[in-house]
């Protein structure tokens, strides 16, 4: 066990090492340490995990080879990130399948407000059944955007909200949501900590 925990220091330190000598040759003007730090989480979540999975797989003996060490421990590796990657994926799937219906509304929304037109009652009624219906792939807080927005609609479409007014709050809540989608599909959603800490 104390073969594996020196060789998982030293992986540690060695892609430290390299990550900081790459990002001195290239100098760039990213101005901040969050590249290294962010790097340096994952690579402790990875380590950590790998360990762990070593551990419970009984790979953990006196008379081991680097050889051995090192196929442990890309093969927990992989283990791992199949694991992280297909549970994340799948949630990940369900709220950017919220996020795109939310904005699917939106966007229907705003071809309205272009004309100058009223949102139709119909489909504000529409929408809201489909908010209110429990088997609908709607997160709760999508949920909830969306029935203001509704709730807007119709004070827009009795002429309390001006046309700029709502037009402008739906295309920020267009943007929002354009925006947590994008986040939703950057690598660093792949790693429990970065999850944690950003």
């Amino acid at each position: 066990m104390t073969v594996y925990l020196i060789a998982s220091f030293i992986m540690m330190l060695l892609v430290t090492f390299l990550i900081l000598t790459v990002k001195y040759k290239n100098k760039t003007n990213t101005d901040s340490p969050h590249v290294i730090v962010q790097s340096l989480l994952f690579l402790i979540e990875v380590t950590i995990a790998t360990t762990l999975i070593n551990f419970l797989l009984g790979e953990f003996k006196e008379n081991v080879t680097v050889y051995s060490i090192f196929r442990s421990y890309v093969f927990s590796f992989t283990l791992y990130q199949l694991f992280i990657y297909f549970t994340f994926k799948m949630y990940d799937s369900f709220i950017i399948d919220s996020l795109t219906a939310t904005k699917k509304c939106i966007d229907i929304y705003l071809i309205y407000v272009d004309q100058n037109k009223s949102i139709p009652e119909e489909l504000l009624q529409k929408d809201t059944n489909k908010i209110n219906d429990k088997g609908v792939s709607f997160k709760n807080s999508h949920r909830q955007i969306l029935l203001e927005i509704i709730e807007y609609s119709y004070l827009y479409n009795k002429g309390k909200i001006s046309q700029n007014e709502f037009k402008i709050n739906l295309k920020k809540q267009v943007t929002e949501i354009e925006h947590q989608i994008k986040i939703k599909n950057l690598p660093w959603q792949n790693s429990i900590f970065l999850r944690l800490v950003k």
